[in-house]
């Protein structure tokens, strides 16, 4: 969205995701990410299929490195 608007609560917006993902969903000790998050912020249940992990989760940061690029040229 910042990309479209230039605004600033549209970069914290994503800083703040980013933030949320890196700390909550992301297993970064064993790999992958945990599907389900519980409302104590903890992660829990089965980790993510490899669909979802190797398709999804990583076209989105990829999606998200590609983007914070362009943002610094």
């Amino acid at each position: 969205m910042h990309r479209l608007t230039g605004e600033k609560t549209d970069f914290d917006c994503f800083t703040k995701t980013l933030d949320w993902v890196v700390k909550h969903p992301v297993d970064w000790k064993n790999g992958n990410w945990f599907a389900d998050i519980k409302p104590d912020r903890t992660a829990a249940g089965m980790k993510a299929g490899p669909c979802k992990s190797a398709y999804h989760n990583g076209r989105a940061m990829l999606e998200c490195l590609r983007i914070l690029e362009s943002l610094t040229r």
